[in-house]
């Protein structure tokens, strides 16, 4: 069933189909005006309440004739999560605690006009940007905006995978696409650029970038090249140091590779201590299995920074690695704390890692691995 086939519900017991109703003019970029004006008059006579299904399917037939099926059938493969992407948007806008007049010149706005600049959200700077560089509409669209980024209803299984702040970028601008299909390789399209999003309600903006391996010490220590015996290497080993002091009883890789006691050794002989240059060379095959796509020369850099590598050497391999797999061409950092929303969009890493908090990473014994933190400072 096509989208156009739907039945709007304009009261219980009462269906219709889509097409043969009068004046709607489904997938359009226009308003009934006469409708407005009547859902306007009913609202001011009753409290507008979700439970009341003849308002909401009122407010959800406007947002069709308003081309929110343009965004509904191109995010959604299925037509019932398109179904419930409306109903929901519909939902949060009686639930607006906010004066009728308004919330319908926001269904005219929201209808008619793109709230957000593209070229100053997706800029490649790598510098925070408030949300006012951005956004343009009301304060009823900004006060829906940041209500959808992290809106259950608008997130995973229940908006086609859509991540937090994905669909409300979209919504608010129609040359941006959002890739909920799972075989996008994108979050968000905007011309031919794809962006990865990662968006935080909660203070903190930032991401994971997920490692291909995320326990690399146990791979190497199971192959035949090893020079580590299994049996003997520590059940949990970090990637750096650290000064904390609850940390400090946890070995880094540094501690296992230059101390003998973790080698392999022939019945009867002593250890030998690895030259700095074999232990190179085991950290090089340590970051080739966490991050395989990772270009040659970067992992080449950082392993040449050993035994003196920091979160800000390893970061741009475990950034390229993670821009690879997901074949994404740039990243927007989304982080909503009060009224305002900061964004960082970058292509270049090397442009924005000094805007990052970096996590730390653990080769093996640890859930968080070697899928790498990072936070906007």
């Amino acid at each position: 069933m096509r989208y156009k086939d739907f039945k709007l519900v304009e009261a219980p017991g009462d269906e219709i189909p889509a097409k043969k109703m009068a004046n709607v003019n489904v997938g359009s970029d226009t308003y009934d005006e006469k409708e407005v004006k009547d859902l306007q008059q009913q609202v001011a006579d009753r409290v507008m309440r979700v439970d009341d299904t003849s308002v909401l399917h009122r407010v959800e037939s406007i947002l069709r004739k308003g081309g929110i099926t343009r965004v509904s059938t191109k995010y959604f493969k299925s037509d019932s999560d398109a179904e419930k992407f409306v109903n929901r948007l519909a939902q949060m806008i009686i639930e607006l605690e906010i004066p009728t007049n308004d919330k319908v010149a926001f269904l005219k706005e929201f209808a008619t006009t793109n709230c957000i600049k593209p070229d100053k959200l997706f800029d490649k700077s790598g510098t925070p940007q408030s949300m006012d560089t951005w956004f343009e509409g009301s304060q009823t669209a900004r006060t829906m905006f940041k209500a959808m980024i992290n809106d259950p209803g608008l997130i995973g299984k229940n908006a086609g995978e859509a991540g937090p702040g994905e669909l409300a970028i979209a919504c608010f601008h129609r040359n941006v696409t959002a890739g909920t299909d799972p075989k996008a390789s994108y979050d968000l399209k905007y011309g031919n650029d794809l962006v990865e999003v990662k968006t935080s309600a909660g203070g903190k903006g930032g991401g994971r970038w997920t490692a291909m391996n995320d326990y690399p010490l146990d791979t190497y220590v199971r192959s035949s090249q090893s020079r580590i015996d299994p049996k003997k290497c520590p059940k949990s080993v970090s990637m750096f140091k650290s000064t904390r002091q609850s940390a400090k009883t946890l070995p880094n890789i540094v501690d296992v590779l230059s101390d003998p006691q973790y080698l392999k050794v022939e019945e009867g002989t002593q250890p030998t201590p690895l030259m700095i240059e074999e232990q190179k060379q085991i950290f090089k095959r340590l970051l080739q299995y966490a991050y395989p796509n990772a270009d040659d020369n970067l992992i080449n850099d950082a392993a040449n920074s050993y035994p003196n590598h920091t979160t800000r050497t390893i970061a741009p391999v475990a950034f390229a690695s993670y821009k690879a797999k997901q074949a994404f061409t740039s990243m927007l950092l989304m982080k909503a704390s009060g009224d305002n929303i900061t964004t960082l969009h970058f292509e270049d890493l090397s442009n924005a890692v000094d805007k990052f908090k970096l996590g730390a990473l653990y080769l093996n014994g640890q859930q968080r691995g070697m899928s790498m933190q990072a936070t906007l400072v």
